[in-house]
């Protein structure tokens, strides 16, 4: 496997993690506070901003221990160049992310326009996160793993 393809996997595994955690917690407490009140909305706010800096800070963190742990057992360092490959590989990625947030939120704006409560727009924003996280680094490891 190759080394970007490792870094995504572990950006995945990351991501997941992070994300199933804070939203357990979060669901815990909305549960407890009332989906439409007011406090709920705060919640939710205060799941996004920490989801992203929480995530940077893990990944952050997770990609060091990766770079130690990988430099030790295959006596490689990380790869210092990259080419058109590698961009075009990185293009094709973020295109697929744009797609699944482009559609999440649209479905999100949707679900509000068809009388859904705000609740759903948050939630489908939240899964939509997750989705987007799966979809770049499972795009970055099924084209590294193609070849192109």
């Amino acid at each position: 496997m190759a080394y970007q393809s490792k870094r995504a996997l572990i950006s995945l595994i990351t991501s997941l993690l992070v994300f199933f955690y804070m939203f357990s917690s979060l669901l815990g407490k909305i549960d407890s506070t009332g989906q439409m009140s007011p406090e709920a909305f705060t919640l939710w706010g205060r799941f996004f901003f920490q989801l992203i800096l929480v995530q940077v800070v893990a990944k952050v963190i997770v990609f060091v221990i990766f770079n130690i742990i990988n430099a030790i057992i295959t006596r490689e360092s990380e790869p210092e160049i990259t080419d058109e490959r590698d961009r075009l590989i990185e293009l094709k990625a973020v295109r697929n992310l744009s797609m699944v947030f482009g559609a999440g939120f649209f479905l999100a704006m949707g679900a509000v326009a068809f009388g859904q409560p705000l609740h759903t727009m948050f939630l489908i924003f939240a899964i939509t996160m997750a989705i987007n996280g799966l979809v770049l680094d499972g795009s970055y490891i099924l084209h590294y793993q193609r070849g192109y």
